[in-house]
């Protein structure tokens, strides 16, 4: 099983950015918690470079929920890279790599080297460029590769905020301190009038736990009901290392 090596001493998270007017970052999340999202995105940009951690999830995909799988990944802001390896439940894929512009398509679309689960698959051949938003990835993942990480889920997440708040739909609280993997958290709620896959907002519920330490989401779950009994998605980063130097190299495709 492959291991994820640092070439740099890392540091156990970003450097500590006091909120605006002296406020902690609990009393902002009680008085303005999309305030509060928005700080923790400032406070992430410029600051981390990239990090590598253990992803777990599970997700509803064309009704079914499927198994919860586990991944370790590599990731890099710039170029925005994610280098997937699949621990634990691998589905038709062992390992993704997608590098924001370096493979497209005949019709510009974006594609990102696969790995095939199962060694048989392997003798034939080591990856094949896939669409990441093409019928195999939808049928595989909720969302594509292109929206993992910790900045693309607060863009999102504080999107359909936005987008909420100006129907005057939105309904978010900070809920107070709560705990998650043995960590202690942050905790929000937002509520949206979902009506569907096809409607105008990704989910009825969404639970958010920002880290303490790190100040960012590291676990996200998303249901389509408030009684929390259909699971849309639950999205989960532990482990995480910050600003390991990652390089070109750790987003390769192997053998090319």
């Amino acid at each position: 099983m492959e291991t994820l090596v640092s070439r740099q001493t890392p540091i156990a998270a970003p450097p500590q950015l006091e909120p605006p007017s002296g406020k902690s970052f609990a009393a902002l999340a009680k008085s303005d918690p999309v305030g509060a999202l928005r700080l923790a995105l400032d406070r992430y940009e410029g600051r981390v470079h990239d990090y590598t951690c253990t992803f777990v999830k599970q997700e509803r995909v064309g009704g079914r929920l499927k198994d919860e799988q586990e991944t370790r990944v590599r990731f890099r802001e710039d170029p925005f890279s994610v280098n997937m390896l699949w621990i634990r439940n691998a589905d038709q894929a062992r390992r993704v790599i997608y590098v924001e512009g370096r493979w497209t398509g005949r019709r510009g679309e974006k594609l990102a080297a696969v790995e095939p689960a199962g060694s048989i698959a392997r003798l034939f051949v080591s990856d094949v460029l896939r669409p990441i938003d093409g019928v195999e990835a939808r049928a595989a993942a909720r969302k594509t590769i292109d929206q993992f990480g910790f900045a693309r889920t607060l863009r999102r997440i504080l999107k359909f905020c936005d987008l909420a708040a100006e129907h005057g739909e939105l309904d978010i609280k900070y809920l107070g301190e709560g705990s998650f993997a043995g960590r202690a958290t942050y905790l929000l709620e937002r509520r949206l009038p979902y009506k569907g896959d096809a409607g105008l907002y990704p989910d009825r519920l969404l639970i958010i736990h920002i880290d303490q330490e790190y100040l960012l989401p590291t676990s996200c779950a998303s249901y389509a009901d408030e009684a929390q009994t259909e699971l849309l998605g639950r999205y989960v980063l532990r482990d995480v290392r910050f600003n390991v130097g990652l390089t070109d190299s750790d987003f390769a495709r192997e053998g090319k």
